[in-house]
């Protein structure tokens, strides 16, 4: 009796009832291939006449995919790929055309929510990437190519602006709201609240959520436990579980956001504040441990705008800033079996005693603390009718300060390095100092330090089909030329420009031409890291450069069909890797890459909900550095162009939305990565040239989500006794519906067989709006 009870109110649950109002602003079908965006000149233009490459994703599209988070909805965006950041708890990092980074943490792109810049010193995003809740995004802007001309460093790859929803989705003297629950594979569980408030000229919004999950058990099948320490081992014929591996990944997450935005007549005022708490993936060295590594993050900004406009002539816009993280990582190096180990190899391997009691872990400790403030001003003006101008003055201070370094193990220099003095006692290379200590101010790995950053820049729209009255043949003509003037107190000075040529001989065919730089300023990490086994920071550091050229042709078959195909270069220069010199790594600029490739995109639009879209990259990536290796009985070789660790030739993406009898929404998305080849970098072993990885390709991957949305809209059902039910929907969700073997590379050669990601899962979610 009890299920079939269930079973009614089930059903009646879905047969009653709105969804929450989705934003639609002017999303008719003729507008839905030409959407109006900031993003490309800080001015409102329609997405095909903007002088950049632009995907507009929609809260509809969103909503309909069921995204978890913001890795899913990236993964649809044309030449855009995502892969496990395996060191940084569930973090994930972007390639854009075959051009990764994955040492700073997606540092080559700019991600900004409602144009505030959410970056730290390096430009990373991975301070913010839990932050951005899926339930509270409005409509994400993205540039595919440089946009250092408008918003400086890190601009290097792309741009993502994530514009959020606000208290003007209330009516006028209105409250509204929005809960929801979820509760998926990996127990996985998340809430979120939200309530909007309009009246008059004050307009609010306030949202919170929480999220948790235990992660994926996928197992890795190895890892790089002992590293130095491996080829010892054999010798001595000593086999010892010095890691956890094979055995599952160590993915959890817990936290929760708070975010807030008020505008009241022309001022806007909205502040973040998120709480991390996460455990790596596998392990900051790529160990597989026994429970252990731990890492907390807390992160946050407040910021207020100021907006006046001249009639329709243009507007000042006047913005300061405060951004602050707080971040701390427990990490082991090895398995706690691993102190065995070298503790009985201990004088065969250094000459001295290590000391390590049986069963502690090697085991080490770091955080530090960021925080930015700063401001900026952009007036943009229309000087004649065929004539726009926008100029911005920009300065941030940034620093990093109260730098902490913990440890149990002298692990501050590599093998054979020097010894550390601690409380007048002294300590050798992977010697055990007794008990876990503070040892910050005796061997701190980062520096205090801090930058200041002037920034002024200028950008003129020119309508040349105005300027010269062309009528035949001109839909529209546009030149937008722009640049940038970026001055940092610890290195000096970058100049980046840009130019972009818009033509459409009619409104069913366009085109557009576009040259810029790009750069990125070397992270307080890269320029000061010390007491480090690993890598050593370089002061002398110079910013990483990109120069692309892209070329678009667009073509809107019918009223709602659309094409584009887009060819690219990208050239890249003084990229910042790490240059190993005897056992020391320090950070140089010596790296040198070269992208180039071919997305193709075509899209059917039949109304907001019923669409289809298919588009496929293809990219031909080289490494260009031309490095000269020595090996130790003195042969060079001069490293010809290969092809970089893990990058996949082709990506597609396929989807298709449909809704049916206005309550039911059926959505469809399918990923193919094409296979991931191994780098072409040559090595010396044993004297011989052999490639520096000798691994199998990955083999190419697909991945096949469903979404299921239930909407309580159907007019031919209506129980006045549930009108209370009104606004609520429910989400079936899989994820990986094939079962897809999927693996992420390791970049690093370490891990043998890579990154193994979820497999089938599914999630369910429960929404109502009051």
């Amino acid at each position: 009796m009890l299920s079939r009870s269930l079973l009614l109110l089930f059903c009646i649950l879905i047969l009653k009832g709105e969804v929450w109002s989705q934003e639609i602003e002017d999303y008719s079908l003729s507008n839905l291939f030409n959407l109006r965006v900031m993003i490309a000149t800080k001015t409102e233009v329609g997405q095909q006449q903007a002088p950049s490459i632009i995907t507009v994703i929609t809260s509809e599209e969103i909503f309909n995919m069921g995204a978890r988070d913001i890795t899913d909805i990236l993964r649809t965006v044309p030449g855009f790929d995502v892969v496990q950041n395996p060191t940084n708890g569930n973090q994930q990092t972007i390639g854009v055309r075959g051009l990764f980074n994955h040492e700073t943490n997606n540092g080559k792109i700019k991600f900004m929510l409602n144009g505030k810049n959410l970056c730290d010193d390096s430009c990373s995003m991975s301070y913010y990437f839990d932050s951005i809740a899926i339930n509270n995004i409005r409509r994400i802007e993205i540039i595919q190519g440089p946009g250092s001309a408008l918003y400086g460093s890190g601009s290097f790859l792309g741009v993502i602006n994530i514009i959020t929803r606000d208290g003007k989705v209330a009516g006028e003297g209105e409250t509204t709201g929005r809960i929801s629950i979820s509760r998926g594979s990996f127990r996985k569980t998340s809430s979120h609240a939200e309530i909007a408030y309009q009246d008059g000229k004050l307009a609010s919004y306030f949202f919170a959520d929480y999220h948790s999950t235990q992660g994926h058990t996928e197992k890795i099948d190895s890892d790089s436990a002992l590293g130095e320490f491996q080829g010892l081992a054999a010798a001595m014929n000593y086999t010892l579980p010095v890691s956890q591996a094979p055995g599952p990944s160590h993915n959890e997450s817990d936290h929760y956001n708070l975010y807030t935005k008020i505008d009241f007549k022309n001022f806007m005022f909205h502040g973040l504040y998120s709480e991390t708490d996460f455990m790596p993936y596998i392990g900051q060295t790529r160990n597989l441990v026994d429970n252990g590594n731990a890492c907390e993050l807390k992160v946050g900004f407040a910021e207020i705008q100021y907006k006046h406009a001249f009639n329709a002539q243009g507007g000042l816009t006047t913005k300061a800033f405060y951004n602050f993280s707080r971040y701390f990582v427990n990490v082991k190096l090895f398995a706690d079996e691993s102190t065995r180990f070298l503790n009985q190899i201990d004088l065969l391997a250094f000459n001295y005693e290590l000391n390590h009691p049986a069963g502690t872990p090697i085991q080490g400790g770091f955080g530090s603390c960021d925080q930015q403030a700063g401001g900026e001003t952009t007036l943009d003006y229309r000087l004649r009718p065929w004539l726009e101008t926008v100029t911005g003055l920009y300065y941030e201070y940034m620093e990093k300060y109260n730098n902490k370094t913990y440890g149990n193990t002298h692990v501050f220099s590599p093998i054979g390095g020097d010894a550390i003095l601690i409380n007048n006692q002294t300590y050798q290379p992977y010697q055990y100092i007794d008990g876990y200590r503070d040892l910050s101010d005796a061997y701190p790995m980062l520096g205090e330090v801090d930058r200041n950053i002037f920034a002024l820049y200028e950008q003129v729209v020119i309508d040349l089909k105005d300027l010269f009255a062309m009528e035949e043949n001109v839909k529209n003509l546009t030149l937008t030329s722009g640049i940038r003037y970026d001055h940092y107190s610890d290195f000096g000075e970058s100049i980046n420009p840009r130019t972009g040529l818009v033509y459409a001989p009619h409104e069913r065919l366009y085109f557009k031409i576009l040259y810029g730089t790009a750069f990125r300023a070397a992270s307080f990490d890269e320029l000061t890291t010390q007491n480090n086994p690993y890598a050593f920071g370089n002061k002398d550091l110079k910013p990483e450069k990109i120069v692309t050229t892209e070329v678009l042709a667009g073509f809107r078959l019918a009223d709602n069909i659309n094409m584009t195909f887009t060819g690219f270069y990208n050239k890249a220069k003084n990229l910042i890797q790490l240059n190993t010199i005897g056992s020391i790594a320090e950070y140089q600029n010596i790296g040198k890459q070269e992208s180039m490739g071919i997305s193709s995109e075509i899209k059917f639009i039949f109304d907001l909900n019923k669409y289809l879209y298919c588009h496929a990259t293809y990219q031909d990536v080289n490494n260009t550095t031309h490095a000269t290796i020595t090996s130790p009985a003195g042969l060079s070789y001069t490293q010809k162009d290969y092809r970089p660790e893990g990058i996949p030739d082709v990506i597609v993406n396929f989807g298709v939305n449909y809704d049916f009898w206005d309550f039911i929404n059926a959505n469809l998305h399918l990923n193919y990565i094409d296979a991931r080849k191994r780098s072409g970098e040559k090595i010396f072993e044993n004297e011989i040239l052999v490639k520096a990885d000798q691994r199998d390709p990955l083999k190419a991957s697909f991945m096949l989500n469903t979404t299921f949305m239930f909407k309580m809209d159907y007019p031919s059902y209506h129980f006045e006794h549930l009108d209370f039910l009104d606004g609520l929907f429910l989400q079936l969700s899989c994820y990986n519906l094939l079962d897809e073997d999927r693996r992420d590379p390791d970049f690093s050669t370490e891990v043998a067989k890579d990154y193994p990601q979820a497999g089938r899962n599914f999630l369910v979610r429960i929404s109502y709006q009051f």
